[in-house]
């Protein structure tokens, strides 16, 4: 996602379903990623760098 920072990112969780929005400026992004099992939305952890979005899943 060029341009878009760690702080321009939100997540959404419901049961198994993770939402990514992202917007900046004119940017806007989203993507719906099915996981494996349900995961706690404050135990992801976000990083940005260079455009690549990085989100770790802690059970």
């Amino acid at each position: 996602m060029p341009g878009i920072g760690a702080e321009d990112i939100r997540l959404d969780i419901k049961d198994d379903l993770l939402t990514i929005y992202a917007e900046k400026k004119n940017k806007k992004y989203r993507k719906e990623v099915l996981l494996p099992g349900r995961y706690n939305k404050e135990k992801m952890l976000v990083t940005c760098n260079n455009g690549i979005v990085e989100i770790k899943c802690v059970k």
